[in-house]
């Protein structure tokens, strides 16, 4: 059993919880959830994975500057102008061009899906093969208590005749990508106990 051990920002360190052997050190960085055997981590300026179980660590190439933890057998890296997928070997699966408008803050997978940004500008779902699950047409993508995906096109703009603000058109897919409900609402949230509340300006 190994646990994570902080001594100061500076410095952090893996250490094994029975015995107190030193793992990994001299870490700037790690992120980690209870149960995953993957610890993600900063050494040197550059990126990589701890694997608990095998107790080796593994880092990545330098073009890397930033990583997100393993979800579903796959995690998300980041170079300076593109966003990998990675397997649990740390080998790539797909590549994308890495953008400022990739407008989500999902970064791991969620029922085999993740948000990504395509050639168009707009966001879809890509599975864990970096395959097009849902086609990229939407301006936000976020997902709401481990059930939905929501997308909107369309944001808030404002008409340059009449002044008006126009309502975003929203769409909420369940976990399999079926739609369960659209339209042109200005507020809509997903409540705890999986209702789905929308509203429209008046």
């Amino acid at each position: 059993y190994v646990a994570d051990y902080d001594t100061n920002k500076s410095d952090r360190k893996i250490i094994d919880r029975w015995t107190k052997e030193v793992l990994l050190d001299s870490l700037s960085w790690l992120s980690f959830e209870d149960g995953d055997s993957l610890v993600a981590y900063a050494q040197q300026n550059r990126r990589g994975y701890f694997n608990l179980r095998q107790r080796k660590a593994h880092l990545l190439d330098e073009k890397f500057v930033k990583v997100y933890l393993y979800r579903e057998g796959r995690a998300l890296a980041e170079s300076l102008d593109s966003l990998y997928i990675l397997d649990t070997d740390q080998k790539e699966v797909a590549r994308y061009l890495k953008t400022d408008e990739r407008d989500t803050e999902v970064n791991v997978f969620h029922k085999g899906h993740l948000p990504m940004l395509g050639e168009n500008g707009k966001l879809g779902l890509i599975d864990t093969c970096g395959v097009w699950s849902v086609e990229p047409q939407y301006d936000k993508v976020s997902w709401a208590l481990e059930e939905f995906w929501l997308g909107i096109t369309h944001p808030v703009m404002v008409d340059e005749v009449t002044g008006k603000e126009t309502e975003p058109h929203r769409i909420v897919m369940d976990s399999k990508l079926r739609t369960v409900m659209e339209g042109d609402w200005t507020y809509l949230m997903v409540t705890k106990d999986g209702y789905v509340t929308v509203a429209d300006k008046n």
